[in-house]
């Protein structure tokens, strides 16, 4: 579960892909973020041993982000106002409890994150696929320590990445959809 995670929120901070330009699109995808911070993403797991496909969908607008329930956890959206980050999460019924989240917690998944990601998201480990217009491949010369087998697919205003990642020693397919760009519009929970 921590590598979903990991993966999840990695391509959140990755998230805020544009039309293709002159710039290599794996470089827009890699520093999207500090353009648009506006996206969806859909992440979906197969292969999963006893659950076969799990799906979460997270939602960037600005300072604000919204997940879905998976695996038993409540949707939450998460506020990062200054440098507090706050955590809303549903409880019974309608309502919904604001509760502050540890900076030190959420600044080294940040920074471990981003290393992650710097390390993937290079367009020297991808060659592009011939006959594909705007699809590149994980290079045979390159490994990840999670990842095997990425493929990057640009479309006119989504990305979609699949690969494949050891989740505990079990090999599992995942597929993330980075799509509704500069379109998400979020309305944070009333408190109760």
């Amino acid at each position: 579960m921590k590598k979903l995670t990991t993966l999840l929120l990695t391509l959140c901070l990755l998230a805020g892909v544009t039309a293709c330009g002159s710039i290599h699109p794996i470089d827009q995808l890699r520093g999207g973020l500090s353009k648009e911070k506006n996206c969806q993403i859909i992440l979906t797991v197969e292969d999963i041993p006893l659950l076969g496909q799990i799906s979460v969908t997270v939602q960037m607008d600005g300072n604000k982000q919204y997940r879905t329930g998976v695996l038993g956890m409540g949707e939450k959206y998460l506020e990062t106002v200054g440098g507090t980050t706050y955590q809303y999460t549903h409880i019974l019924g309608d309502k919904w409890v604001k509760t502050q989240i540890e900076q030190d917690k959420e600044a080294g998944k940040f920074e471990e994150l981003m290393q992650q990601a710097q390390e993937i998201f290079v367009k020297e480990n991808f060659k592009k696929v011939k006959g594909e217009n705007l699809t590149y491949r994980q290079r045979s010369d390159v490994t990840f320590d999670s990842f095997q087998d990425v493929t990057v697919r640009f479309e006119k205003d989504a990305c979609t990445v699949t690969g494949k990642v050891d989740m505990d020693g079990v090999q599992v397919s995942v597929k993330l959809l980075v799509n509704e760009i500069g379109q998400v519009s979020l309305t944070l929970p009333q408190v109760n």
